[in-house]
């Protein structure tokens, strides 16, 4: 995302150069690494704040550091006197301290800010009492060691105290050092950019000072918070800042109790709904302010020791000097931590936070001392929609992509280009993308007599086209395939996701198919073809004994035919065996039937009958069975001459051997009558024979 003054830049270039602004400006990283005390540094390069290693002087006047924004690798700090590269060497002094002596007092802010158009370059910025000055480090100067590269330069000499950077909330790089002038209700504002303006912006909000105070910005830069002297009485206000313009206005009274006294130190929760403060009046109190004038009030600590600079650090949780520890080591200070500062009351009760590192080299433990190192405040608009000043809805071609312009900022006007020539300056503006691809927009912002434009894209989908025919056809007791379009996601009407689904029931199916979420829907009702039917009948009959045959037919109008066992292809095939025959059939649908049947055997019976056996196991005609074929049924009863039954049988293949309850018949002569079934001229008959059959031993 770009953001510049001049809206004449070309839409082109602006394209080109997109992708390496946004890439220098994803990430900010500048208050990454905290120097101070006596070789005391925080990292908060793993995401909450760490003891760290970084330095081995010792910062005793207010600090400042500054680390690179995309890598957060520091690249130099400073105590206000001596500047320092990352390496710890020295790259120059600021003269300050032998130049305007009785300037350090113990309340006075350092400010390092990147001049804008360089990437090596930084401002300087030291207030403190009287006098508010600059000066300007070079870190690609002296073979990339870095030098100071313009001496101090005097701004002001008419302050009351310290002062606070705030960001440019729509250019990246562009700040506002707020001051308060002594004996006014002026707030002196000046801008920079690639140079520091030294012609203030003067706003007029508030009471009059008479004495030193101190100036903090809530952390998006809207609100500025003061509090300072008025004929002996301590005031605390609110003011809100246009971090476009540089002004001042609204003032309200902050309520304070009355022994208070001077407020020394002040900031913001993260979501700037609370703040905490430091009263010095006889104790040091650390105090939570909330509601919608900050009138509510928490002490969460009180104590005779000094408490020091509240800061809110890059992971949300605010660090300050602890007096409350002491010990006998040089270390009458540690860090202590607000973990939640979001939470009202006790709840964010404060911790301490060892910093305590021994130093083997000089046999001293590391000192805190009472500063900490102040980060300019504020955010800088990078991208519309991800810093949340536009929102979009609607990503779909051919249908209204919505976007507005809900920015809390003050301005004066607005301009949108969401397609080459077309513009609207309304808050909330709509535009229809007939095709789907990324599109670049445009966004122009007017306040204070200059225009900010900011450009950023946005992605157009296509829902898939597609149309399932009225009625598709399959098989009965066949699935049939559904396949939907190319696209990116699936839901079918019977919850299944993918592209390809398998339908085993008919009736209606339906289709939601999308591209992110734009999505066209169809129906599709699948209905079963008519049963394929082929009858060739249930039972056959031949006598291969008589080499008959048997045609069996499959019936017209089907396009293929398939017979088993006799793979013949017609729809009619000639058989002379008897067994099981089966018959598959296509028809012009792709449907396939089936049908079997059986050739059973049908010749005509025949029946001979023994008149003698002898069943003396010589293996030689020991029993009475008569024999033939293709006898059906069966039955066989022999008597003896007295009329009494002794056998009966009904299978063709199990006769007489001759014995009577176990024991061996006597010889004689014996009545016997068989009742079969047979075939004659493939008409089923009965017959009955009588005869005698003799039992010979």
């Amino acid at each position: 995302m770009i953001a510049t003054k001049n809206t004449t830049i070309l839409l082109l270039l602006t394209c080109i150069l997109l992708l390496i602004s946004a890439q220098q400006s994803q990430a900010q990283k500048s208050n990454y690494n905290w120097l101070f005390g006596y070789g005391v540094a925080i990292n908060f390069a793993n995401g909450n704040g760490e003891a760290a290693l970084l330095h081995d002087k010792d910062l005793k006047s207010r600090p400042a550091s500054i680390s690179d924004p995309v890598t957060g690798e520091l690249l130099m700090y400073t105590d206000g006197d001596t500047i320092w590269n990352k390496h710890a060497e020295i790259i120059g002094t600021s003269g300050i301290k032998r130049q305007y002596t009785g300037y350090w007092w113990g309340q006075e802010r350092i400010f390092l800010w990147p001049v804008q158009g360089h990437t090596q370059k930084f401002f300087m910025f030291i207030s403190g009492k009287d006098t508010l000055l600059y000066l300007t480090v070079d870190l690609s100067l002296n073979n990339g060691l870095g030098a100071v590269s313009s001496p101090p330069k005097i701004i002001s000499t008419n302050m009351t105290g310290p002062s606070e950077l705030v960001k440019n909330c729509y250019v990246d790089k562009n700040g506002w050092l707020i001051t308060r002038p002594n004996n006014t209700n002026q707030f002196w504002v000046y801008r920079i950019d690639s140079v520091v303006h030294t012609e203030p912006i003067i706003s007029s909000a508030g009471l009059s000072s008479d004495n030193y105070g101190f100036i903090a910005a809530n952390n998006r830069g809207n609100k500025i918070v003061l509090s300072h002297g008025m004929k002996n009485n301590y005031v605390f206000e609110s003011f809100d800042f246009d971090a476009v313009c540089g002004t001042v206005s609204n003032a309200n009274f902050i309520p304070v109790e009355y022994d208070w006294g001077h407020i020394g130190s002040i900031a913001f929760s993260a979501s700037d709904t609370l703040l905490y403060i430091v009263s010095r009046h006889h104790k040091e109190r650390l105090i939570q302010l909330s509601g919608s004038n900050l009138q509510n009030h928490v002490v969460l600590r009180e104590h005779k020791r000094r408490i020091w600079d509240l800061k809110l650090g890059p992971d949300k949780r605010i660090y300050f000097v602890d007096g409350n520890y002491e010990d006998e080591n040089y270390n009458p200070y540690k860090i202590g931590i607000i973990h939640n500062p979001d939470r009202v009351g006790t709840q964010c009760l404060p911790e301490a936070f060892s910093l305590k590192l021994f130093d083997h080299q000089i046999y001293r433990y590391k000192d805190v001392h009472q500063r900490l190192p102040d980060f300019a405040k504020g955010k800088t608009i990078t991208n519309p929609i991800n810093d949340g000043m536009v929102t979009q809805k609607g990503h779909c071609a051919n249908q209204p992509a919505q976007f507005k312009f809900n920015t809390t900022y003050p301005f004066d006007s607005i301009k949108w280009e969401l397609a080459p020539g077309e513009y609207s300056n309304q808050t909330t503006v709509q535009h229809t993308y007939t095709r789907g691809g990324k599109y670049l927009i445009s966004l122009t912002i007017y306040r204070c007599g200059i225009s900010y434009i900011f450009f950023d894209s946005i992605t157009i989908l296509e829902a898939p086209e597609f149309n399932f025919p009225t009625d598709t056809f399959k098989c009965i007791n066949n699935n049939i395939i559904l396949n939907g379009p190319a696209c990116e996601n699936y839901l079918w009407s019977n919850r299944q996701t993918q592209q390809l689904i398998t339908i085993k029931d008919t009736g209606t199916i339906w289709l939601r198919a999308g591209n992110g979420n734009c999505f066209s829907y169809d129906t599709i009702v699948v209905k079963n073809y008519n049963d394929v039917i082929t009858e060739i009948g249930s039972e056959y009959f031949l006598c291969e004994d008589e080499k008959e045959m048997v045609k069996l037919d499959a019936g017209e109008g089907f396009t293929a035919y398939k017979w088993t066992p006799t793979n013949d292809t017609t729809q009619w095939i000639m058989v002379k065996q008897v067994g099981n025959y089966f018959v598959k059939v296509t028809d012009n649908n792709g449907c396939i039937g089936n049908d079997d049947t059986k050739v059973n055997r049908k010749c005509g019976v025949t029946l001979y009958i023994p008149n003698v056996f002898t069943p003396n196991n010589d293996g030689n005609n020991d029993v009475f069975l008569p024999t033939g074929s293709d006898v059906v049924t069966y039955e066989l009863k022999i008597y003896n001459r007295w009329g009494q039954l002794v056998f009966t049988s009904n299978d063709v293949s199990f006769g007489w051997d001759g014995t009577i309850d176990g024991k061996a018949a006597a010889g004689d002569v014996y009545v016997y009558q068989i009742t079969y079934q047979g075939y004659q001229n493939k008409v089923l008959k009965t017959f009955t024979q009588m005869g005698n059959v003799t039992l010979v031993y």
